[in-house]
């Protein structure tokens, strides 16, 4: 490769995992990672060499790491030359987080700590796909609403109902994690006794290092039916009559995930370094920010992954009411994470969830508005109270109904606090 380096620039992909230190040593180490251990930078090095013939090197990565900052205990060698983009900037082109669910974990009792949030994350799932299924389909028995060829504008029938989960597992050793095997049988049984789904189904991938093993696909009941390579893998969580729907991984988990489907994140270990460092966790949850309005490749193909191309165009290209279009980008845009807590470890999870939330990646609830603001669909309101109470007159001792729903709306009010505080 040096032959070429006086006529080329070097482009170097995921800076903060091959380039992310630069200094050798376990000071170095510790500084960008959190972690202790010997640190060889055995990839600067080669990197070096090129840049002593050419310093034209340029590396991109969305988490810089304290050395590419400029931290004082190490070696000058990067520049910054970029800044994150706004929030408000990316919102059209990502999914919005809905919300972070802490779990409790216990040291040593990986599989019994993780299962609560495993099995919540799994009807998750299951209940937004049952509200895509509502969006696609008018009511008629199952088998006409396939071969039928109707259409509505209240319903769209291109919608992918087809949604994914993925599971950051532990290694096998089960002090700090539950172990991707435990992971895939807790899922397994599940799916098996609370579902009702049959054992011949391939539903669960595993997706480790090709030295361990590859990319496997396994039956609820635990053969391993298919080895497949990353494509294939990938083609087969978006397929909407693919029954894949659950991928496990290990350190795979920070880059190489290109789903666009992803529903539900479970992180089943507890990071425990020297020093917390938020790079690693924040790629690990940065894999559930692909863009899917429910459509699949649609917007990708035709409205160059933006959501206000798609808001403005896709309702007259295809005659699908712009309120099914909102209603199904609410249900598929969104993602929620589990990640666990121990009040003995380190709060690496925490804080780096925390900057995810603050500069990376917008809530559901901002990506809603957006969708009101920019199509002008009415924002739902509380649906009407109808309560009816049997009252008695004093005068004479009668009984009759009253209905105080205006009474409660007129107090109820503008959801404020305004007409406590005689503000109004």
């Amino acid at each position: 490769m040096l032959k070429y380096a006086t006529d080329s620039v070097l482009v170097i992909e995921e800076a903060h995992q091959f380039i992310g230190a630069a200094d050798p040593g376990s000071e170095s180490y510790v500084i960008n990672f959190g972690y202790t251990g010997e640190y060889t930078a055995e990839t600067w090095q080669r990197i070096k060499k090129w840049r002593d013939i050419n310093p034209r090197i340029i590396g991109f990565t969305a988490t810089p790491t304290e050395h590419h900052k400029g931290h004082t205990s190490l070696s000058d060698q990067f520049r910054i030359c970029g800044v994150l983009a706004e929030k408000k900037v990316i919102l059209p082109s990502q999914a919005w987080v809905n919300k972070a669910h802490p779990y409790s974990f216990t040291k040593y009792q990986g599989k019994s700590s993780v299962e609560p949030a495993i099995h919540q994350s799994i009807d998750l799932l299951f209940e937004r796909e049952e509200k895509l299924i509502d969006l696609k389909y008018f009511p008629l028995e199952r088998e006409e609403q396939l071969l039928s060829t109707y259409l509505r504008p209240d319903k769209d029938g291109r919608i992918n109902t087809k949604l994914s989960s993925m599971y950051v597992c532990g290694d096998q050793r089960g002090v700090w994690g539950c172990s991707i095997d435990e992971v895939r049988e807790t899922i397994a049984k599940y799916l098996l006794s609370d579902c009702g789904f049959d054992q011949s189904k391939k539903m669960i991938a595993t997706m480790v290092e090709n030295s361990s093993g590859g990319n496997t696909i396994w039956t609820l009941d635990g053969v391993a039916a298919e080895k497949v390579d990353n494509p294939t893998l990938m083609k087969k969580l978006h397929d909407e009559y693919d029954p894949l729907r659950f991928l496990l991984v290990i350190n795979r988990g920070r880059s190489g995930i290109n789903v666009h489907n992803l529903t539900a994140q479970v992180i089943c270990r507890i990071r425990d370094p020297k020093e917390v460092r938020t790079p690693i966790p924040i790629q690990i949850f940065g894999r559930m920010v692909r863009l899917n309005p429910g459509t699949g490749d649609v917007i990708r193909k035709e409205y160059a992954n933006n959501l206000d191309n798609y808001l403005k165009y896709y309702p007259k290209d295809y005659g699908v009411d712009v309120n099914t279009m909102v209603e199904t980008i609410k249900v598929a845009n969104v993602f929620d994470i589990w990640h666990p807590t121990n009040g003995k470890a380190k709060r690496t999870w925490e804080e780096s969830f925390d900057e995810f939330q603050r500069d990376y990646v917008n809530t559901s609830k901002e990506g809603f508005d957006y969708l009101y603001e920019y199509t002008g669909v009415d924002v739902p309101n509380l649906k009407p109270i109808n309560l009816e109470i049997e009252v008695e007159c004093p005068c004479d001792g009668s009984k009759f109904m009253v209905n105080v729903n205006k009474e409660i709306e007129d107090w109820k009010g503008d959801g404020t606090l305004d007409a406590f505080f005689n503000m109004v």
